[in-house]
């Protein structure tokens, strides 16, 4: 039953911070979060641990449990290593992504491009797209890594593009393509559309972070 207690509070407290219902640079009250979750002070404090290995949160003495800030040195470091890696998997094991579910993808994406603007459904989409074709490379250490990385792009993209639908639409379009090119097997064409579309988003992002004047570093 703890493990259970501990499991809610961790993806109830995650999916606050991931989708900026919680803010970063926020404190977090345990309080407010026993009450709203209606769980022990354990249950939370471990969930809070587990977030401060995971780069979430930072625990500081004698002040509290710190959501972490977004800044544009970890935004780019992120972004560099999804482009050396994410085109490195459609190469290496395009054969073990999930044809099935990419299709599914696809079908949401045509459907997010002519419905009323979600960035949040949109940035749902669009990590669950990365992460599926993460999940057909074997390497552990591969994935532990970009499970972070894509952890973060959720926070940067809904905290830097609840104004640019636009950037949503071009991004479903890219997915659409992408997936066509892995599905024909067009290995040169996915990598490369993979780069493109990672480059056009760092881009966007890195812009859009620099006009909230977040940290450098």
């Amino acid at each position: 039953m703890a493990i259970n207690l501990r499991d809610k509070a961790y993806n109830a407290i995650k999916d606050k911070i991931l989708t900026g219902r919680i803010g970063h640079s926020d404190f977090l009250n345990e309080g407010e979060l026993m009450k709203e979750l209606d769980v022990s002070r354990t249950p939370i404090r471990e969930a809070l641990s587990r977030l401060e290995q995971e780069g979430l949160v930072s625990v500081l003495p004698k002040k509290g449990v710190l959501v972490k800030p977004l800044t544009v040195s970890d935004i780019s470091q992120g972004f560099e290593v999804r482009t050396i890696i994410e085109p490195y998997i459609i190469e290496t094991y395009l054969k073990f992504i999930d044809k099935h579910e990419l299709l599914k993808i696809k079908a949401l994406s045509q459907k997010l491009i002519i419905a009323p603007p979600d960035p949040t459904k949109f940035a749902k989409l669009d990590d669950h797209f990365h992460r599926v074709i993460a999940s057909a490379c074997p390497n552990v250490f591969i994935k532990t890594m970009l499970g972070k990385v894509f952890d973060q792009n959720i926070r940067v993209r809904i905290y830097s593009e609840k104004n640019l639908w636009e950037r949503h639409i071009e991004a479903a379009k890219e997915h659409i393509e992408l997936i066509d090119y892995i599905l024909d097997n067009k290995v040169n064409d996915a990598q490369k559309a993979m780069v493109h579309h990672l480059i056009t988003s760092k881009e966007i992002q890195m812009m859009a972070l620099r006009d909230k004047q977040i940290s450098a570093w």
